[in-house]
């Protein structure tokens, strides 16, 4: 009986997302049992992770002198100014305060409706739902699918949803 759900199961996979899918989704599975994904995908610290790692060379990395060459030396992101809001978007400046300081006051709004105190900064390994700390020595790779909590509540505060 089991065998013959497994294949019914196989088969509806196949349907729904191809061949290609089911050969990337094995050799994932792989790659994370195998701890290949954990190798290509390191966890660090902050700190281990100084500023000239991601700027690289010849860029100030102290950071007064960095934030006054940027400054200087602004980089376009998406637009090159900032665009006006349309008339026909309302949107009510108090609230969007009002959230922001609930942010910084540490809740978060998980699932676009339900507001978790999280801290600030934000706790990266807590399920708020379940007040649960994942092991932050341990790479994600590492933490089961399965586990006492629902990593989408873990992870959900890095979305950054309450961002619109």
């Amino acid at each position: 009986m089991k065998i013959n759900r497994k294949i019914s199961s196989l088969k509806s996979l196949y349907s729904h997302f191809g061949a290609r899918w089911i050969a990337f989704r094995i050799g994932y599975a792989i790659r994370m049992r195998s701890g290949i994904l954990k190798q290509q995908i390191p966890s660090y610290q902050w700190q281990d992770r100084p500023l000239q790692d991601w700027i690289g060379p010849n860029f100030p990395t102290e950071i007064e002198e960095y934030a006054n060459w940027r400054k200087n030396n602004p980089v376009g992101f998406l637009f090159n100014q900032v665009p006006t809001i349309p008339k026909k978007f309302k949107w009510d400046r108090d609230h969007v305060i009002k959230e922001a300081d609930q942010y910084l006051a540490g809740i978060a709004r998980f699932f676009s409706k339900t507001d978790f105190q999280i801290g600030f900064p934000p706790d990266w390994h807590l399920d708020p739902f379940l007040n649960h700390h994942l092991p932050n020595n341990k790479h994600w790779t590492q933490i089961p699918e399965n586990g006492e909590s629902d990593i989408k509540y873990v992870w959900e505060a890095s979305r950054f949803s309450q961002i619109r």
